[in-house]
Order: structure tokens, then C-alpha cells, then sequence
């Protein structure tokens, strides 16, 4: 950072001792503050069998370049003399596994990183030739559990029939988070609702009209049913009343990710388990709070636990909020028109199911919303073996992100009063 000009240059640590590394470059006088957000961990290679070339070189071929976290969260600046705006750059270690830590580093800190909003290449664009602009993502959560109905594992003959048998009453409890049709809160109990997850749904609002509009106009630009069909979903399902997109983006959810016990191995093994496990997955939307959230399915969880066991949590993970952005800012007006110099066509607007944790953060503690100027597209296998990054779609971030700047500063000072200009 401080090779290319980055003052007060620091390495810190959360209190997970994750390493995070600062810089800033404040000398543009009645400019505003853009906070440069960016992660430079990645996630496992695994299985490495599938890749066609070494996943931590990078490789430049028929005009991609290829290697894990070529298309993660990449962004692309550089410049000599001075910008027309201030920025921070804040680059951390651990935002795959949920940023852990960062929120009360982020508290710690937060004169230091006092913006005026905040710049991120995480995210992607809709398509190679349709931009987007990302206004919300889910919060998330998560828990881990472990139900017991003996001391020991038991011989079927001997005592099948008499006791408990944990993986059935695993199984029951999964399902009563959930009715047949896919609704969180209705308990089903042979076809009767019988009782709720208390608490979970009740901080859920309904798409605003606008909302609902800038939903209509992604739709009419992706084949949203295609895109399930492309990994081999033969027919959508999920929450009744609620369209695909919804369903995805502003609806939450409980996914079970992990359930397992018993004997697993090749051939049989005629023994009751003492034991069954299970982990959930929580996707949050604007308005939940993961505290309630959580608290409210552990307190279903053991209300609905079926008879002669008892569950114990091995872990609960109370991740982070979701985030919505402010359509209107000056910010978000700079970034549809450098999507628009760079790309040729208008943005749309739409929302992303997937969480960022300190971008929740940067919202919940420094009050300012998140410019997500990616250039990865969904075919860019981020995450998965043979990640790649378009050439083309590198060089427009080149360009995208020094306009950018420049866009800020225009439509800054077309709206903001001079008596209202920030003060370095």
C-alpha cells in the first residue's frame, strides 16, 4: 500500500488475531471519503482432481486468465499524481468464513474508517454485456447440534423397538421447521398446523413497489427458471406466493447443510446410534435481527424435540444482518453512470441471496451503504474448480474504477451544498 502512495499504512489484527491491512490517501479538499472494501482470502481448491491447471498460479489462455480467486472480488486501480476523491483501503484475511471478528474491530475502529460509503469488487455483473448494481444481500447464521438417546450405540435386535432411535427423531425434528410446500414457521403434525417458530418471520416486510418493479426488469433480462435448469433443477421449489427471484433474494430461509449419524460405511451394521447431528444454515433478510432470529429456533428446536432425547448445541453462529442500500445516494448515481460509459447499457438494480458480513457492518455501525462494482459474471465458476476471469471484463475494471472516481466527484458536488461538504 504504501508503494503506490497509501498513507498511514498499518497491519491490524481482529480479535481473532485475522490480519487486516489500512491505508488511506486524504488529500482531495471538499471532496468526499469512498472506504475501498476488498478480502484477500479464498476458498479451498477442493477437489483439486477437477482443476486443468495449477489453481494458485495464474494463467493467461484463449482469453480468460485462470487460478482460484482470479474472479472473486477483484478490483482493479491505479493512478499517479492525485485523485479526485479521498479513499481508505481496507483489505481483510477471513471474509470467506464469515469475517469473524471483524464486527468489533469495525466498532474499535470506526473514526478511522469514516466515509461517506464504501466501494467493493465483490458481487458480479448480470451478464458480459448487461450491468448491474447490487442494492441488498442476506444476512446469515448458522448452528450446529447434536441429539443423544443413550450412552452407547445398541444392537437393533436387542433393543430396536423399545428405545428411541435418533436418527427418526432427527429426521422428525428437521421437518418440523418447515411445511410440506416449503414454509418456514407452519409445524405439521398429520396435516394440521399445530404451532410456529415463534419470532422468525416476524420482522419480514413485503417488497416495496419499487422493489417489486426493478424485480420485474431482471426478470425480463434472465432466464431465472434457465438459470436453475443449468444446474439441474428439474422444477423450482420453495415458499408458495413468493416468485423465484423472492424466493432467493428476500425471503429467508433454514437450509439444512449437514445431517449424519450412524454407521456410513460400505455394507450394514445392524446398530441403533446413540446418537444423530445436524447443521443448519439461516439466510436473513433486511429488518430480522440474527439474535432473535437464532434464539428463536434453538427455543423451536428443543420445544419440538421428540420424546427420551436431548440436544445439545455445538455451536451457533450468529454471522451478520442483512444489508439494503439506499437507491437514491449520489454514490449509487456514479456508479450507474460509470456502468453505463463502460458497459453500453443501462444497470439494473436487484439484490443477491448471498451474505458479505462487514458490508452489514459498515451499514449497521458507520451508516453508510456499499457500491458493489464487480466484474465477474455467474459463469465464471467463483468458488469452484477452474475459476476464471473474462480478459475483457479485466481491462473494463481498469477503466470502470478510474471513472468511477471521477463520477463520484461530479455528482458530488452537483448535490451536496458546499456548507455540507465534508472537512478532513
Amino acid at each position: 500500500m504504501s508503494s503506490i502512495g497509501l498513507r498511514n499504512v498499518g497491519i491490524f489484527r481482529t480479535s481473532l488475531h485475522h490480519p487486516t491491512t489500512y491505508g488511506e490517501w486524504l488529500l482531495a479538499p471538499n471532496a468526499p471519503t469512498a472506504l475501498i472494501y476488498g478480502h484477500y482470502d479464498v476458498q479451498p481448491v477442493d477437489p483439486l482432481d477437477l482443476w486443468d491447471s495449477d489453481p494458485f498460479k495464474c494463467e493467461r489462455r484463449d482469453g480468460v486468465y485462470t487460478g482460484r480467486g482470479v474472479a472473486d472480488d477483484k478490483a482493479v486501480l491505479s493512478a499517479t499524481g492525485t485523485l479526485p476523491i479521498n479513499v481508505k483501503v481496507l483489505i481483510e484475511g477471513a471474509e470467506e468464513i464469515g469475517s469473524p471478528g471483524m464486527k468489533g474491530w469495525i466498532e474499535a475502529h470506526k473514526e478511522m474508517l469514516k466515509c461517506d460509503f464504501v466501494i467493493s469488487a465483490d458481487g458480479s455483473q448480470v451478464a458480459v454485456d448487461q450491468p448491474g448494481l447490487v442494492l441488498g444481500l442476506r444476512g446469515m447464521a448458522s448452528m450446529g447440534f447434536t441429539l443423544t438417546t443413550a450412552s452407547t450405540d445398541l444392537h437393533s435386535g436387542l433393543f430396536g423397538g423399545a428405545v428411541q432411535n435418533p436418527l427418526r427423531a432427527m429426521a422428525q425434528l428437521i421437518s418440523s421447521l418447515h411445511s410440506p410446500q416449503g414454509k418456514i414457521q407452519i409445524v405439521w403434525d398429520g396435516g394440521l398446523e399445530v404451532a410456529q417458530v415463534d419470532g422468525f418471520l416476524d420482522d419480514v416486510k413485503d417488497l416495496s413497489a419499487s422493489e417489486l418493479v426493478d424485480y420485474k426488469r431482471f426478470e425480463e433480462l434472465v432466464d431465472v427458471k434457465g438459470e436453475l435448469a443449468k444446474v439441474g433443477v428439474d422444477e423450482p421449489f420453495g415458499e408458495e406466493g413468493h416468485s423465484i427471484l423472492e424466493q432467493r433474494w428476500s425471503r429467508p430461509t433454514i437450509e439444512v447443510v449437514g445431517m449424519w449419524g450412524g454407521f456410513m460405511g460400505d455394507g450394514i451394521k445392524t446398530v441403533l446410534p446413540r446418537e444423530a447431528h445436524a447443521k443448519l444454515a439461516m439466510r436473513l433478510v433486511p429488518y430480522q435481527k440474527v439474535e432473535l432470529v437464532t434464539d428463536a429456533v434453538k427455543q423451536h428446536l428443543m420445544s419440538f424435540l421428540p420424546p427420551s432425547c436431548n440436544l445439545t448445541f455445538d455451536f451457533v453462529s450468529k454471522g451478520s444482518e442483512a444489508y439494503l442500500a439506499n437507491k437514491d445516494g449520489y454514490w449509487m448515481a456514479a456508479a450507474s453512470a460509470t456502468l453505463k460509459h463502460v458497459m453500453g447499457a443501462e444497470p439494473v438494480y436487484y439484490r443477491m441471496g448471498g451474505s458479505i458480513p462487514a458490508v452489514a457492518h459498515f451499514k449497521e455501525i458507520l451508516d453508510v451503504d456499499t457500491i458493489f462494482m464487480a466484474f465477474d459474471v455467474p459463469d465464471q465458476n467463483i468458488h469452484a474448480p477452474n475459476e476464471f476471469m473474462r480478459e475483457g471484463l479485466y481491462e473494463m475494471a481498469h477503466e470502470a474504477f478510474a471513472h468511477l472516481l471521477f463520477e463520484v466527484k461530479a455528482a458530488y458536488a452537483e448535490t451536496v451544498p458546499t456548507t455540507e461538504r465534508a472537512e478532513l
